[in-house]
């Protein structure tokens, strides 16, 4: 089929009513994903663009992987399905607002800290915590609970 050519005055109306168009064109609402997800600034690693970002990449790294897994490589199947959980891991977290991995990134390379904020306490009123979860914050954080009764 021949390309249908244009003439120069056609040409320039096209163009005006595309300009016209795409200057009436109201924002994507997003009506799937989190309200608290969306109110994240677009620079945040965990913001709606970041997260498209991180999944584009998964993909492409799924697609991958199935290649490899048809190679028959090795470890192939368990990056393959680690890949996968992430994916749905971070539509989840699109639609419900709550991300629930301890990693974050196109490869899961950036450790995301969490933050208590409501301690819990024994009757007595001393700090509730176990011996393994003191020695956990102590080597990660630096803090010293030597103090603080273990359960």
């Amino acid at each position: 089929m021949a390309k249908r050519k244009m003439s120069e005055e056609a040409r320039k109306a096209a163009a005006a009513n595309l300009a016209k168009a795409r200057a009436a064109k109201k924002p994507a609402a997003y009506k799937n994903i989190a309200p608290n997800v969306l109110a994240l600034e677009d620079d945040n690693g965990l913001s709606v663009v970041s997260i498209k970002r991180y999944l584009k990449a998964q993909k492409d790294k799924i697609s991958d992987l199935r290649k490899a897994v048809g190679r028959k490589e090795r470890g192939a199947i368990a990056k393959l399905t680690s890949a996968q959980a992430y994916v749905r891991g971070l539509n989840q977290y699109l639609r419900d607002g709550m991300y629930p991995f301890d990693f974050y990134g196109e490869n899961e390379e950036i450790r995301l800290y969490h933050k208590t904020i409501a301690h819990a306490y024994n009757p007595d009123g001393s700090l509730k915590m176990n011996s393994e979860l003191a020695r956990m914050i102590e080597d990660d954080k630096g803090y010293d609970y030597s103090e603080v009764e273990n359960d």
